[in-house]
C-alpha cells in the first residue's frame, strides 16, 4: 500500500468511477487498483473482484436517506439515481422514465450523487491509509481547501442582528490575553455604534480572535488598536498593527489559528460583509459591511424550480435575494423592473440560446455591467471569454461555489 500514500484525490475520483461502470465485470475488477485502496487487508479474500464490488454497494446503500427525507428529495433522488444506475443496471433512458425527470436534472443529480459517494469512499480510504500520514495528510488538505469547515460553520449558523460594539466589549479580555501572548497590547476604540443586520454571533467572535492573533504575531513588542468605523457607508471594526521598530524575528511565521485568510473572507461574505487587508508599516485588517448593499438581488435564470429553492436555501439569512426566471422571455420582463446585482444564467434553456441571451444582456446598456455568472453543465471557455460572461459555476452547485461566484460582486464595476 506504499505506492498508494500519494494518491491524488482526482486519481482517485476517476477510480471510483471507473470501477462503477464495471462493477459487475469481475475479471476487470479483479485486478483493479481501488482494491488495494479501499478493501482492509484483514477483509480481502481470493475473490479481490467480489470484495470490491461489496465495498461499493455498501457505500452507495449507507447514503440511502431516513424516513424524516421526504420521497421528492435530493438526498432520496441522488441515492435512487446510484442504485438505479450501478446497483441495479438500469440504462440512463429506464431511470429517466422510473423518476419521471428531465434529462439535464438526471445528469445533475447524478453527477451530484457521483461526488458525494466519491467523498464518502476517500474519507474510508484516508481511514485506512497509515495513521501517521493520515495526520499529516488531513492537516495539509484542511490548510489547503477549508471548504468542508466553512460548510459546517455555515450550516449552524444563527443569524441575527448584532450590536458589534457590545459584542467586543464582551471579548476584550479575552482578545487582549490573545495579544497578550505575544508581548503586544492593544486599544480600544468603540465610540462608533456598528449595528450588523444578519450575522452570526459565534462566527463574529471567531472571526476577531482570529484577526488579533494574526496581527499580534506581525506586531510583537508592539500595539494593536481596535476601533468600529461608521462613515461614508462604510461600518465595521479596524485592527491596525502598530509594530517596534524592528520586526520580530517570527513575524512571517504562518498565524497560529485554524483558519487561512480566505476562509475569513468567505464567512464574511456569507454575513454580507467582506475582508479588508493592508500591508505596510501598519498593517491592518477590517471587517466591514457596506450599509448600502444589505439589500443585494440575485437574478437567477434557470429553469428548474428545484434550483431556486437551492440558492435561496443556501443564501437564507444573508443579504441576498433571488429573483428567478424560468426562461429568457420571464428574465426580460423582469429587468424592467428588477435591478439585479448579480446575474445567474444557465445557457441550456428550453427553446431559447443561453449563449445568445448572454449577449444580448451584454450589449443592453441596463445590463451591460451587471456581473453575469453562467451556472451550467457545459464548460465553453472560449465562449465565456467571448461573449463576457464574469465567471462560470458547475452544477450541481455547492453553497461554496455560490459564495465563491458573488465575490465577483464586489470587484465589477456595477458592484
Amino acid at each position: 500500500m506504499n505506492d498508494m500514500k500519494n494518491l491524488s484525490q482526482d486519481a482517485f475520483s476517476e477510480w471510483v468511477r471507473d470501477a462503477l461502470k464495471s462493477l459487475y465485470d469481475s475479471p476487470y475488477l479483479e485486478s483493479h487498483p481501488l482494491v488495494d485502496v479501499l478493501v482492509p487487508p484483514e477483509n480481502r479474500t481470493s475473490r479481490r473482484s467480489q470484495d470490491l464490488r461489496k465495498v461499493l454497494i455498501n457505500a452507495i446503500q449507507a447514503m440511502k436517506p431516513g424516513n424524516q427525507n421526504p420521497p421528492e428529495s435530493r438526498d432520496w433522488r441522488s441515492y435512487q439515481i446510484l442504485e438505479l444506475r450501478f446497483i441495479a443496471g438500469h440504462t440512463t433512458s429506464e431511470v429517466l422514465q422510473l423518476l419521471n425527470i428531465s434529462r439535464s436534472l438526471m445528469f445533475q443529480e447524478q453527477a451530484y450523487a457521483l461526488q458525494s459517494l466519491i467523498n464518502r469512499l476517500w474519507e474510508q480510504h484516508i481511514e485506512l491509509s497509515d495513521p501517521s500520514s493520515e495526520i499529516k495528510e488531513a492537516d495539509e488538505n484542511f490548510q489547503q481547501t477549508p471548504d468542508t469547515e466553512i460548510l459546517r460553520l455555515l450550516g449552524e449558523a444563527t443569524w441575527e442582528v448584532i450590536e458589534l460594539n457590545t459584542l467586543i466589549t464582551d471579548l476584550q479580555s479575552m482578545l487582549s490575553a490573545i495579544a497578550g501572548d505575544k508581548d503586544v497590547s492593544i486599544d480600544y476604540d468603540l465610540d462608533e455604534i456598528v449595528i450588523v443586520p444578519a450575522a452570526d454571533r459565534v462566527l463574529l467572535r471567531l472571526l476577531l480572535m482570529a484577526q488579533i492573533g494574526d496581527m499580534a504575531l506581525f506586531c510583537g513588542g508592539g500595539r494593536i488598536s481596535l476601533s468600529t468605523i461608521n462613515n461614508n457607508g462604510r461600518m465595521g471594526v479596524c485592527i491596525i498593527c502598530h509594530p517596534v521598530a524592528i520586526m520580530r524575528e517570527d513575524s512571517t511565521q504562518a498565524p497560529d489559528f485554524r483558519y487561512s485568510s480566505a476562509t475569513y473572507d468567505r464567512l464574511m461574505l456569507a454575513m454580507g460583509g467582506a475582508l479588508e487587508e493592508k500591508s505596510g508599516q501598519s498593517r491592518s485588517r477590517c471587517l466591514v459591511w457596506n450599509s448600502e448593499s444589505f439589500q443585494q438581488t440575485l437574478l437567477l435564470i434557470d429553469d428548474h424550480i428545484e434550483i431556486e429553492a437551492l440558492f435561496n436555501r443556501y443564501l437564507s439569512g444573508s443579504n441576498w435575494q433571488v429573483v428567478a426566471a424560468f426562461s429568457g422571455e420571464q428574465a426580460r420582463e423582469l429587468l424592467l423592473t428588477v435591478k439585479p446585482d448579480i446575474i445567474f444564467l444557465d445557457v441550456i434553456l428550453p427553446q431559447e440560446d443561453g449563449w445568445e441571451l448572454l449577449q444580448r444582456f451584454r450589449a443592453n446598456p441596463e445590463t451591460k455591467t451587471v456581473p453575469i455568472i453562467v451556472c451550467s453543465v457545459i464548460y465553453e471557455p472560449q465562449l465565456l471569454q467571448t461573449l463576457g460572461a464574469s465567471g462560470y459555476v458547475r452544477k450541481p452547485v455547492t453553497q461554496i461555489d455560490l459564495y465563491e461566484a458573488l465575490r465577483v460582486v464586489r470587484r465589477s464595476p456595477h458592484g
